[in-house]
């Protein structure tokens, strides 16, 4: 164990470093060394008729960004450095969700795996106090996403509840403490099927990936469980799972921007996350994300993206914005809407993430909704429908329906009607794929 104590002085003596910025030559070498080896990339370029090698740090800021579309169509074997193709070099490769009809495959190799189990070991350490504290790790998310560690115990159950409960009950109490990460709507099932009571009183931390969530989400979780720590993160397939993540530092910034309803002009508020532009360099285009690997991977990608909001800000802005100090990590801040999902009416938009914050700011009424729901539009409004639990009696829930269409009228100005469906007459769904809010 004192090989980790080690690890994590020397990460810790590391931190500092990893939130600089990297000079713009640094970028630019790397970004030509990055196109002369990728077959892939070169295509990109010579389809964009843009010559390379890039002769300067504008040329790398000029080159249009790299779209999933286009990733797929060249594929993503093309972008594997030459390298890692060669025998027997194992690689590991990560599905994307599939969400929107398409699918893409982050590609990694075997060091690359054992150096980002290394990485979020000791981030799990920075927060949770792993290295002291015997630690049981419960993943929960969807098949293909398998976590390892050598710091904690690990069972990757995927979306079984009853494989979690089990886990829970039975191996919880000899744990210092349980880190549960899932999807959030599979954990707030989870919690309310008696996740929580089964631990038998051990210290539980939560781990939230997949999609955003409002911070009514959060308080819900504080509430409802007495669960402190709720954080999530960040990545995608082809780039990494972990991005960006929350911090105890970012919960507070979030707080704070909700408390002065500064949403940036976009009708909810951001997801507030960290990230070191060592490992990733990050660019705001337009209010668009895109990002650049600048560690060394089998598939490394530069400017890619283009879907996500965001707006970048550094460490000095924020604290000199929100007048809050972060004591662990001066990193820059990646404020996150994700892809944008709305409805347009009369011209007024009502957005998925605010449906969402409607819903678990409604006392009494996330505890009898699965957490799912449909947006259409209507003959004269938006029709919106929330699943009931199987356990929910739809019973007499207009006060509930007149309170959230009256709330979407006078903040948005949109006509809403408000729908609870029964959990078997709802559209068929399930944790493996995620869930599809619009139609």
């Amino acid at each position: 164990m004192w090989k980790y104590y080690l690890l994590r002085w020397l990460f810790r003596q590391r931190l500092p470093r990893l939130g600089i910025h990297p000079s713009p030559a640094s970028i630019l070498k790397k970004a030509n060394r990055i196109i002369s080896l990728s077959s892939g990339y070169q295509r990109f370029l010579e389809e964009e008729d843009i010559a390379y090698p890039l002769s300067s740090y504008k040329d790398f800021l000029s080159l249009p960004v790299l779209e999933k579309e286009r990733l797929v169509r060249i594929g993503e074997m093309a972008f594997v450095l030459p390298g890692y193709k060669n025998h027997p070099i194992p690689l590991s490769l990560i599905p994307s969700s599939g969400a929107g009809g398409l699918f893409s495959f982050g590609v990694l190799a075997r060091r690359e795996l054992d150096y980002a189990e290394l990485q979020q070991d000791l981030l799990l350490d920075l927060f949770f106090d792993v290295v002291r504290i015997p630690t049981l790790i419960i993943n929960t998310l969807s098949m293909g996403i398998f976590l390892t560690s050598s710091l904690c115990s690990v069972i990757n159950t995927s979306v079984r509840e009853d494989t979690a409960i089990e886990v829970a009950r039975r191996f919880g109490k000899h744990f210092g403490q349980i880190i549960l990460i899932g999807d959030n709507t599979f954990v707030k099932n989870l919690l309310e099927m008696g996740f929580r009571e089964a631990l038998e009183g051990a210290d539980l931390k939560l781990i939230i990936g997949e999609e955003p969530f409002p911070e009514s989400f959060r308080l819900y979780l504080e509430r409802t469980f007495g669960i402190k720590e709720v954080f999530s993160s960040f990545g995608m397939a082809e780039l990494g799972l972990n991005v960006c993540f929350e911090t105890p530092f970012t919960v507070q910034v979030r707080r704070e921007i909700i408390r002065r309803e500064e949403n940036f002009g976009y009708g909810f508020y951001p997801m507030v996350f960290q990230y070191s532009p060592q490992l990733f360099f990050m660019e705001e285009l337009g209010s668009r994300l895109a990002i650049s690997t600048l560690f060394d991977t089998a598939m490394p990608l530069l400017r890619y993206g283009g879907e996500e909001i965001v707006r970048l800000m550094s460490y000095e802005e924020a604290v000199a914005r929100y007048g809050i100090e972060d004591k662990l990590l001066r990193w820059p801040l990646c404020l996150l809407w994700g892809k944008p999902r709305y409805l347009e009416v009369g011209g007024e938009s009502l957005s998925v993430e605010e449906v969402k914050d409607l819903l678990y700011s409604a006392e009494g009424l996330p505890h009898r909704c699965t957490g799912a729901f449909k947006m259409k539009r209507g003959l004269d409004g938006i029709e919106i429908f929330f699943q009931l639990k199987t356990d929910t009696i739809k019973g007499d829930l207009s006060l509930y329906a007149r309170t959230l269409a009256d709330t979407i009228r006078l903040k948005k100005r949109i006509k809403a009607n408000i729908h609870f469906v029964p959990f078997k007459d709802y559209p068929q769904w399930d944790y493996e794929r995620k869930l599809r809010y619009l139609e």
